[in-house]
């Protein structure tokens, strides 16, 4: 205790109490939020909107470089987009009629329906429903956002191209102006919101802003935010705009990237062997007179010198290159880009060594986070195209809806990219388990394996009368007992391959 702390508890006990209770409170503060001569504390006070706006622009143009010229930044893209859309989310309708069934006639004609129309979903014609997903997830994850126009019903100019008048407009980033705002209309980087921060309304350039000089608001037209879908990816809560999904990896992605070429060009290098006369000491050193004095000689196997006067001698330039530290030191870079990235570590380096345990363990711990973005991708994508796509139908009328409960009639599930299997015998081993157990039923295992469970058992039914048709026994032999006690054997110290 200090002597004045002492002198003020003497004559005012209370208020000294206080005192050194305050003073102790200030010593307990997190060590964390000190500046100390060993830590600067870094702040971001800023409103999400003040942070993105300067670096949206020149984020998004060093991921599409990045995706161009470096075959990592590539490779995280196709592997989010493989396992977060893969060959497509597809809706499975769940529509029942009054009685509280299931309305399978109904729900077959809505798929025969969906089928027809994601052929050519998309205003341009160039893409069907499952690729326009994979460029749009593509664009999202690599800008960091994306914008899709919902055109319904009979428009001028366009041809729907399908039975159902439904179609949507795939619309990069670029065409949202970033430096639009109007305080007085609650527009903030092109998009318009309300007091409470829901977008009403969205303005887009009417061409590609990087073919013309556009900065009037005239150039822009506005588009309903009923009619449109903005997904993006966000860190922060109302985040206007969204931020590629390299942003916090660029720089190790562009170190790495420089450190793979100057060891490629190090590599070359050390592999164009050259060699160098040794002249001895210096007193021996007799200067050339002429271009006669040039000598050169060409390295070829088996060679011998002959031609060394006194004191000289052969060496030659040795290399570290290829550098063995390389490899450790790269593997740990791309696990931490993995991280920034959501993707895993083998999947973006293509090393796939380990125990199956710890494979497994990657593969479940990922299969998560891919969850995450399918899911998210479903809510803001999958599910309110398939809503605006019965409704269309309905309103076309193409379905006859007097049997059907209407608050079913969006009732749907989608599929998502299946868990990959590392072990296929201990995967089935694992699924005959939980279905023998009554965890789960047969249409949960098909669903998580990206099929539709009514489509799965039509087709077995349709084998199965071919193969009697055709006197074909189609029972699957069940393995004996004794073959798979010699193949349960312990992975969990035994190396795999790499894709096993």
């Amino acid at each position: 205790m200090e002597f004045l702390d002492k002198l003020i508890v003497a004559f005012a006990p209370k208020y000294g109490i206080k005192r050194i209770q305050a003073a102790q409170a200030v010593k307990a503060y997190y060590e964390a939020a000190k500046t100390s001569r060993l830590h600067t504390v870094k702040r971001n006070s800023s409103d999400p909107d003040a942070v993105t706006k300067p670096a949206l622009e020149s984020l998004r143009d060093q991921a599409r470089h990045f995706e161009q010229n470096y075959d990592l930044g590539r490779g995280v893209l196709d592997v989010l987009v493989a396992n977060t859309v893969g060959e497509g989310i597809k809706p499975i309708p769940r529509v029942k009629g009054k009685d509280g069934k299931l309305a399978k006639e109904f729900n077959a004609e809505l798929k025969k329906l969906y089928i027809n129309w994601a052929k050519k979903p998309e205003v341009t014609g160039e893409f069907d429903y499952y690729s326009a997903q994979r460029i749009l997830a593509r664009s999202l994850y690599r800008d960091g956002e994306v914008l899709n126009q919902y055109v319904e019903g009979t428009v001028a100019k366009l041809d729907h191209q399908t039975v159902v008048p439904f179609s949507f407009e795939m619309i990069e980033s670029d065409y949202l102006p970033n430096d639009l705002e109007d305080d007085r209309k609650g527009i903030t980087q092109g998009v318009q919101k309300n007091a409470w921060g829901k977008p009403v309304a969205y303005y887009v350039y009417k061409s590609n802003p990087d073919s013309s000089f556009i900065t009037n608001v005239k150039d822009t037209k506005k588009i309903a935010a009923n009619k449109m879908t903005h997904l993006k990816l966000m860190d922060r809560i109302r985040q206007t705009r969204g931020v590629s999904i390299f942003a916090s990896i660029l720089n190790r992605l562009d170190d790495v990237k420089e450190i793979d070429e100057n060891e490629r060009v190090a590599a070359r290098v050390a592999a164009a062997m050259a060699g160098f006369i040794k002249k001895g000491s210096p007193d021996l050193y007799i200067a050339p007179t002429g271009d006669d004095d040039y000598r050169e000689m060409e390295f070829q196997p088996g060679m011998i010198f002959d031609d060394l006067k006194t004191g000289e001698e052969i060496g030659t330039i040795n290399t570290t290159r290829p550098n063995p530290d390389l490899i450790p030191f790269r593997a740990d870079q791309l696990k931490a880009a993995a991280a920034g990235s959501n993707t895993s570590y083998s999947s973006i380096s293509k090393n796939y060594d380990g125990t199956y345990s710890s494979q497994r363990q990657e593969l479940v711990e990922q299969y998560a986070s891919y969850g995450i973005l399918w899911s998210y991708m479903v809510a803001n994508f999958a599910a309110p195209t398939w809503e605006r796509f019965v409704n269309t139908a309905v309103a076309a009328k193409l379905v006859d809806t007097s049997d059907i409960d209407m608050d079913t009639i969006h009732d749907s599930s989608h599929t998502r990219p299946p868990l990959t299997w590392i072990d296929p015998k201990k995967e089935l081993e694992a699924i005959e388990k939980e279905i023998s157990l009554k965890i789960v039923s047969r249409s949960d295992v098909i669903r998580r394996r990206g099929g539709d469970p009514e489509e799965v058992a039509n087709k077995i039914a349709e084998e199965n009368e071919m193969y009697k048709e055709l006197g074909i026994d189609s029972t699957v032999e069940q393995p004996s007992e004794e073959g798979d006690a010699e193949d349960d054997e312990d992975d969990e110290d035994v190396k795999t391959d790499d894709n096993e």
